[in-house]
C-alpha cells in the first residue's frame, strides 16, 4: 500500500513498509534505550509487528507486550503472545466488535 503523508507542497508517498523499516527503532538500539528508560524509573515496551519481533522483545525481557491495533487479525502472532507470560496490551481501534471477541478469546484461550 502506497501512502501519502505531509504538509501541502511537502508531501511525500512511498510504501507503507518501506516508511516503516525507515522510521522504525533500530533493533539494536532497542536495550540501551530499554536499560535508559528503567534507570529513570520509566518501564519500557515495544510494539512487534511480526513473531519475529515477538521473541525479540521477549528476549529483552520486556514487562508487557502491545498489540497495534493494525495487527488485530494477525492471529498466527495472538496464538504466541500467551506463550511468554507477559500482559498484553491490545488496541482495538481498527475492528469490529466480533475481531475483538476473536482475538480477545485466543488470548484467553492461551492463558
Amino acid at each position: 500500500m502506497i501512502i501519502t503523508w505531509g504538509s501541502e507542497g511537502y508531501q511525500k508517498s512511498e510504501p507503507i513498509g518501506e516508511m516503516f523499516d525507515r522510521i522504525a527503532l533500530p533493533r539494536e538500539a532497542h536495550k540501551e534505550l530499554f536499560d535508559y528508560a528503567k534507570s529513570l524509573g520509566i518501564i519500557p515496551f515495544s510494539t512487534p509487528f511480526s513473531i519475529r519481533g515477538l521473541r525479540f522483545l521477549e528476549n529483552l525481557d520486556v514487562p508487557c507486550i502491545k498489540v497495534a491495533a493494525s495487527d488485530v487479525n494477525y492471529l498466527d502472532m495472538h496464538k504466541e503472545l500467551p506463550k511468554t507470560n507477559k500482559p498484553v496490551m491490545l488496541s482495538l481501534g481498527k475492528c469490529t466488535l466480533s475481531e475483538a471477541d476473536k482475538v480477545i478469546s485466543i488470548l484467553l484461550d492461551g492463558g
